[in-house]
C-alpha cells in the first residue's frame, strides 16, 4: 500500500462547517490502496487528529488560538483586508515546514502533494530536500496569480522545479506557473477539483432566485452581481458565505435600496449548500480580477452547480471559461460587466426553460467529465504512481 502525505491550509472540520471540502474528497476518492494523512492547521472547533472516512486528518497549531484566523480562510483576501495578519502568515508558513519536518521523520510517505505553492509547497520542497521524499504540488489560483516579488517568484521557481509533477487547476494557471518555473518544469495534465454527480435532479426551481456561493472577498465579484441585480427587480440574489467584503457588501446593498433583493444567508454546510443550489433559479459566478492580480482558477462551486443540474451564468475568465461551452452548458459574461450580467439575468428570466435546460445538459455531460471526482481521482493515482518508486 502506498503512503500519501497530503498538506493543505483549507480543510473542513465537518461536512458542516462551510469549508471547502475538495481536499478531504480528493483524498478520499483515491483508492483503498493509498493510505493518505493530511496535515494542515488548527482550526476553531478541530482536534489534534480526526478521521474523514479512512483519511487521517492531524492538525498543528501555529499561532496564539484566540486570534488565528487563516487556518480556516481565504489567506490571500483575508490579508489583503487585515495586513497585521502577516505575522500569522509567517507563523503559519513556518509551523507548517516544522511540523512537515518532523511529520515525516517518524513515518515513512511514499509521496507528498502540497496544495498551494505557498506554504505547503515550500514545506514539500524542504520535506524533499531533507528526506528524498517526491512530491507533487496542486496549484489552485492565488499561489500563481499572487506574490509577485523577486524574492517570492524566486522561492516559487524553486518549489516547482523541484517537484515530481506540477497539477494546475486551470489551464491560464498553467500558462502562470510555466512562465514562473522556465524551462525546467513540464505541465503534463491540468485536473480541476471535481465533485460527486448528484443523484438529485431538481424538477422545481424558485423562478428569479439565483444563488451566488463563495468566500466574499474581492476576487469573487460580488459586488459585481449586486450592481447587476439593481437593473433587474424581478431577480434576488441569495449570498451563502463569509469574508472581509460582507460588511461593505451589505452596505452596497443598503445604498442602492436592494434590501428587498439580495439575502445574506452566512456560511452554510455542504447539504445546505447542495439544497439552496437544487431549489435555486441559477448560480451565479461573477469572478473578476483584484487589485493584485488575483482569479479564480476554477472554483469548485462551478462543479457542484453542474452535478446538480443548476444552470450557471459566469465571469469568462480562467477555468470557467475552460469547463462552460457557452449558450450550451451554461452562459459566459465579461468579467466585471455589470450591463452584461444585468442582460443576461433578464434573458433569463424573459425563457426560464431555455435557461433551466441549459443545467441539465451540464448535468447530462458530467459524468466522465474533467469536473468528475472520478477523473479527478484517475489523474492523480497515475501521477503518484509514476514519481513514487
Amino acid at each position: 500500500m502506498k503512503r500519501l502525505l497530503i498538506l493543505a491550509t483549507t480543510v473542513p472540520t465537518s461536512p458542516t462547517d462551510g469549508t471547502p471540502s475538495f481536499i478531504t474528497d480528493l483524498a478520499a476518492s483515491l483508492g483503498s490502496d493509498i493510505s493518505v494523512t493530511i496535515l494542515a492547521p488548527r482550526v476553531a472547533g478541530s482536534t489534534n487528529i480526526s478521521k474523514v472516512g479512512d483519511v487521517t486528518v492531524v492538525r498543528f497549531p501555529y499561532f496564539f488560538r484566540r486570534i488565528e484566523r487563516l487556518g480556516g480562510d481565504a489567506i490571500m483576501p483575508r490579508l489583503r483586508a487585515e495586513p497585521w495578519r502577516l505575522l500569522e502568515a509567517v507563523a503559519l508558513a513556518l509551523s507548517m515546514i516544522w511540523h512537515s519536518w518532523r511529520f515525516t521523520s517518524h513515518r515513512a510517505f511514499d509521496a507528498v502533494n502540497a496544495h498551494w505553492l505557498v506554504p505547503a509547497g515550500v514545506a514539500a520542497w524542504i520535506v524533499n530536500k531533507t528526506r528524498r521524499i517526491p512530491y507533487v504540488v496542486t496549484v489552485h489560483g492565488a499561489d500563481a496569480y499572487t506574490l509577485n516579488g523577486r524574492f517570492s517568484r524566486w522561492v516559487k521557481r524553486r518549489v516547482l522545479q523541484s517537484s515530481a509533477a506540477v497539477l494546475p487547476v486551470s489551464a491560464d494557471i498553467g500558462k502562470v506557473v510555466s512562465s514562473v518555473g522556465g524551462r525546467r518544469i513540464h505541465i503534463d495534465h491540468v485536473v480541476p477539483m471535481g465533485v460527486d454527480l448528484r443523484s438529485v435532479v431538481a424538477t422545481e426551481r424558485t423562478p428569479g432566485a439565483f444563488l451566488f456561493v463563495g468566500r466574499l472577498a474581492d476576487k469573487k465579484g460580488v459586488e459585481v452581481a449586486i450592481r447587476a441585480l439593481s437593473a433587474v427587480p424581478q431577480a434576488r440574489l441569495r449570498v451563502a458565505g463569509e469574508g472581509p467584503e460582507r460588511s461593505r457588501l451589505i452596505d452596497l446593498v443598503d445604498q442602492l435600496g436592494l434590501i428587498d433583493q439580495v439575502e445574506f444567508l452566512g456560511r452554510l454546510g455542504r447539504e445546505e449548500v447542495f439544497a439552496e443550489m437544487e431549489q435555486c433559479f441559477g448560480l451565479l459566478i461573477p469572478s473578476v480580477t483584484a487589485p493584485d492580480g488575483d482569479r479564480d482558477g476554477t472554483p469548485v462551486v462551478l462543479a457542484e452547480a453542474m452535478s446538480c443540474g443548476t444552470t450557471v451564468i459566469a465571469s469568462d475568465i480562467a477555468g470557467l471559461g475552460d469547463q462552460i461551452e457557452d449558450g450550451e452548458t451554461g452562459w459566459l459574461v465579461p468579467p466585471g460587466d455589470v450591463g452584461a450580467l444585468s442582460r443576461m439575468l433578464a434573458r433569463a428570466l424573459a425563457d426560464a426553460n431555455e435557461f433551466i435546460e441549459l443545467g441539465r445538459e451540464a448535468q447530462e455531460r458530467f459524468a466522465g467529465g474533467p469536473l468528475d471526482i472520478r477523473s479527478t481521482a484517475a489523474v492523480y493515482r497515475k501521477v503518484f504512481a509514476e514519481v513514487t518508486p
